[in-house]
């Protein structure tokens, strides 16, 4: 892909601009998860991202760099994530008290309707539920639901009557099976 990318400038600005759209969205998400492994998941997110934005911007081999030294440390760390916890938690008992949690530059820094808006945002993981089911989940019920009209149409047409009997079908018969 590399001469792709150095031929044409518009790819380039397109690469880098996924590459920083999937950084700061991995990076929002991967600040308010509850679960370990899954802020990891969401850190590598960001990871992946500034590796792509150094693949756009021509680094090729600081991208490769930079991919062996993520795998090696996200490694230890998904490793090392079960028995955090429970080291936390005796730091803490050994302190008699809770770990005090610092504030980061950027809450200081940014409007507190801001900070909502991102741990919103990061909470409900960029409003990728939200855009799915638009864009993908009712269009295709939309269309299931016209290819079931046309297949009732079809099915009338050919047996001259209005028959129904799968509808009235149960849809998980083992259960009822259990049940009695």
């Amino acid at each position: 892909m590399s001469p792709l990318l150095e031929s044409s400038l518009t790819l380039q600005c397109m690469v880098i601009t996924l590459g920083l759209v999937s950084a700061i969205c991995g990076a929002l998400m991967s600040r308010v998860q509850s679960d370990i492994k899954v802020s990891l998941a969401y850190a590598s997110l960001t990871q992946v991202g500034i590796i792509v934005v150094e693949i756009g911007l021509g680094f090729r081999y600081l991208a490769l760099i930079h991919i062996i030294g993520h795998a090696s440390l996200r490694t230890m760390q998904l490793l090392r994530a079960p028995t955090l916890l429970r080291d936390y938690n005796e730091l803490e008992n050994a302190l008699g008290a809770r770990i005090t949690q610092r504030q980061s530059g950027w809450t200081r820094i940014l409007p507190a309707a801001v900070h909502r808006w991102a741990y919103r945002f990061g909470f409900d993981r960029g409003f990728m539920d939200i855009a799915l089911d638009k864009f993908i989940v009712r269009p295709f019920l939309a269309l299931f639901s016209v290819f079931d009209s046309l297949e009732r149409q079809v099915t009338d047409l050919i047996s001259n009557e209005a028959s129904r009997e799968s509808d009235d079908a149960p849809l998980h018969p083992e259960e009822s099976q259990r049940v009695a």
